[in-house]
């Protein structure tokens, strides 16, 4: 799944729900950045926590303050049974 974050900053903190829960348990969740080709920089940190059958929280740091571009889209992955 793919959230769409755009410039964020300094910080930002999210609750996000699986499009299909999980029956039994979410055993993991892949973060990624997808960036735009606009040439906007981009320094951030992400992790997830509370991971259950439904969904879990994310949060992202930026490591300077810079601006990133309004089409910086988390992607998501999640593996769970």
């Amino acid at each position: 799944m793919s959230v769409l974050v755009g410039d964020f900053g300094p910080s930002m903190a999210t609750a996000v729900t699986w499009p299909i829960a999980f029956p039994n348990q979410c055993s993991s969740v892949t973060l990624t950045l997808r960036q735009p080709n606009t040439g906007s920089p981009t320094g951030a940190s992400m992790a997830y926590s509370n991971a259950t059958t439904a969904g879990c929280s994310i949060r992202l740091d930026e490591w300077a303050a810079m601006v990133q571009s309004t089409e910086l889209t988390l992607v998501i992955e999640a593996v769970g049974y």
